[in-house]
């Protein structure tokens, strides 16, 4: 996992050398971001755990419920994918309107371009792929440039 980094004046009321500082302070993590990355680790087999889909998709529950919404995203692929929950594509579609990221909208242009979960609408996908670079994919133009003309 990637330091957390804070900046700021070290001490408010006695200027320093130095203006400010660099410390690797870790905040301490909220409920509902424990329970993102449990779920992360449980899917992904992270740091040695033992994958566990239904677990994982239990603990993104508990991370949406607290109002994390990257918990919308890993929910969403459980979804898609059916991994510890029902397959239900539809389920992940709605899943993945609630997190608008990259990642999302990319999974969003599939789910249009292939008819998963919703009508297939080539134009639709490709408004998800231009949201997805403006997020700044590094695949979405290669998306595009592959979608059929309608």
């Amino acid at each position: 996992m990637a330091k957390e980094f804070e900046i700021g004046h070290p001490d408010d009321d006695k200027p320093s050398e130095e203006p400010y500082s660099v410390s690797t302070v870790k905040k301490p993590l909220s409920p509902a971001e424990k329970f993102y990355q449990k779920g992360f680790r449980l899917m992904t087999g992270y740091g040695g755990q033992p994958k566990d889909y239904v677990q994982a998709a239990e603990c993104f529950l508990q991370a949406i419920s607290l109002g994390n919404k990257k918990a919308c995203f890993a929910l969403g692929l459980c979804y898609l994918r059916g991994r510890g929950v029902p397959k239900d594509e539809a389920k992940a579609v709605q899943l993945f309107k609630q997190y608008p990221c990259c990642e999302s909208y990319e999974r969003l242009a599939d789910c249009y371009l292939n008819g998963k979960g919703v009508e297939r609408s080539v134009a639709t996908a490709r408004e998800y792929l231009l949201l997805a670079l403006q997020e700044g994919s590094s695949t979405a133009q290669a998306m595009l440039d592959s979608l059929p003309k309608e």
